[in-house]
């Protein structure tokens, strides 16, 4: 049977109604038919194509694949998805494609069938998530930050190269095997429903820091942010996990540092105390030895010792020994451990290590304590604070010998303030606006070091320390919030 002769016209009327682009060739790939999809798919217009070579009039198709065509012609099918063609007028299409061969009566292959669809806009789309996606999951596997998908439950779906090298498992091991519960050790657990009930409440959580405990055992710090999302219908916690050892050790380093710089302050002031802790000291001595005299008389003398004498030796001995205490705590390395401290113990410390000194240079020394308060602190650093704020106070006015006040009293903040009063001429205006910054000093001698140390260490209580000049002279109050009732 000829094709050509009596198929041909039910052929084009099949294609005819297909809505897909469609031609018929012979085995040399010309047309015996085609629709008017193909002509519009392809600008042909009007033209009559029948006989006409389908490499010519769509040669942009040939790309799709010579051998392709061939397999055809050979009997059997091709297809292919997406397959990029240029138009005649320069233009980029994407089709889709199937190459059929048709069969003659005596089953012999008489041609192929082509059917073309042009599916542009879709494959720009595609193509362009998966340009979305690969940058997404570049920028998930290079991220210098822990990145982490998890259940509800906290079993890990997918972690990043970077949380993996933190935890210190595999993919394999830590994707779809390991939970975030059995990493965590047990004393976070109250914190951790804290932040659960965050994310709850507002579908975030964090910032929070924590610890993992490492494959190998070991517990790193962490910093965790977090979000809720919705995969496939499930809900999903989206992680970031910074690793703060490098910051951990970088605070134990300047803490380290602080200690350092906090004990040369008190080393200096040390210097500073001393010629007034000597005379501290010598006062009890004199005690002692008067009274130690009076008791040796009335031993030789065979008289009953004077009970006066002896209370007022063990006065002296307690004074003495409570003044070497004060200084050997003010010398040697602190712990900053706080504690409840009662703000007469703190005063009556500062006036030990400092009353004498000041008082035997003709300096006039009064205290005004109004605060039965306790403050949690490391006394020893809040002595160091008032210290040396009444050293400046006594270098201002030695030689007018002017008068210096201590004051301490509650505020309507629920504040307890120590109040450093003197006479003096006040800091020079040039340096007050940088008066607590490191090195800075009016006076001859000094490290200019103790008042930076002491912002910090009133700092680090929630407190403020600050200068003023009125009236009444020169005044630097230390404020310490978060006290207790004594």
């Amino acid at each position: 049977m000829n094709l050509e002769a009596r198929s041909i016209p039910t052929v084009v009327d099949l294609i005819g109604s297909l809505p897909t682009a469609s031609a018929i060739c012979d085995p040399d790939l010309r047309y015996l038919a085609v629709n008017d999809a193909w002509r519009t798919s392809y600008g042909l217009g009007d033209v009559d194509l029948v006989g006409q070579s389908h490499l010519e009039c769509v040669p942009s198709l040939v790309e799709l694949s010579e051998a392709d065509y061939r397999r055809a012609l050979d009997g059997e099918p091709a297809s292919g998805s997406g397959t990029p063609h240029r138009r005649a007028d320069g233009s980029d299409e994407y089709v889709d494609w199937t190459m059929s061969p048709w069969h003659d009566e005596r089953g012999d292959v008489a041609g192929i069938v082509l059917h073309t669809e042009i599916v542009t806009d879709r494959e720009v789309m595609r193509r362009g998530l998966e340009e979305q996606r690969s940058f997404l999951r570049a920028f998930v596997d290079e991220s210098p930050i822990g990145l982490n998908l998890c259940r509800l439950d906290g079993v890990w779906v997918e972690s990043n190269p970077a949380f993996l090298e933190i935890i210190g498992y595999s993919r394999e091991e830590a994707d779809g095997g390991l939970s975030y519960w059995e990493l965590t050790p047990r004393e976070y657990d109250d914190a951790e429903q804290e932040q659960l009930r965050q994310l709850e409440r507002t579908g975030r959580y964090g910032p929070y820091e924590k610890e993992f405990v490492r494959k190998d055992g070991l517990r790193v710090p962490v910093r965790l942010n977090g979000f809720l999302i919705e995969r496939d219908g499930e809900r999903y916690i989206w992680s970031l996990i910074e690793d703060i050892s490098h910051q951990r050790e970088l605070e134990a380093d300047l803490e380290a540092e602080r200690a350092k710089t906090l004990q040369t302050a008190r080393l200096a002031s040390i210097g500073e105390m001393a010629a007034g802790v000597a005379h501290e000291i010598n006062n009890p001595l004199q005690i002692i030895e008067g009274f130690s005299f009076l008791l040796k008389r009335a031993i030789e003398s065979g008289q009953q010792p004077p009970a006066e004498a002896i209370d007022k030796i063990r006065h002296a001995t307690d004074r003495a020994a409570r003044i070497v205490s004060y200084m050997r705590k003010f010398a040697r390395e602190p712990s900053t451990d706080a504690e409840d401290h009662s703000v007469a113990e703190i005063v009556d410390e500062t006036l030990s290590l400092t009353g004498e000194r000041i008082r035997n240079h003709g300096v006039r020394l009064d205290t005004d304590v109004r605060s039965n308060r306790t403050i949690h602190c490391s006394a020893l650093e809040l002595t160091q604070v008032l210290v040396n704020l009444l050293h400046n106070a006594f270098d201002a006015v030695r030689a007018s010998r002017g008068s210096i006040l201590l004051e301490v009293f509650d505020d309507a903040n629920d504040e307890v303030v120590f109040s450093v009063r003197d006479s003096g001429p006040g800091v020079p205006d040039g340096i007050v606006d940088r008066l607590f910054q490191p090195f800075v000093t009016s006076k001859e001698t000094g490290t200019g070091l103790g008042l930076s140390i002491s912002q910090g260490i009133v700092a680090a209580l929630g407190g403020s320390l600050t200068y003023r000049r009125d009236d009444d002279g020169t005044r630097f109050e230390a404020r310490i919030p978060r006290a207790g009732d004594a």
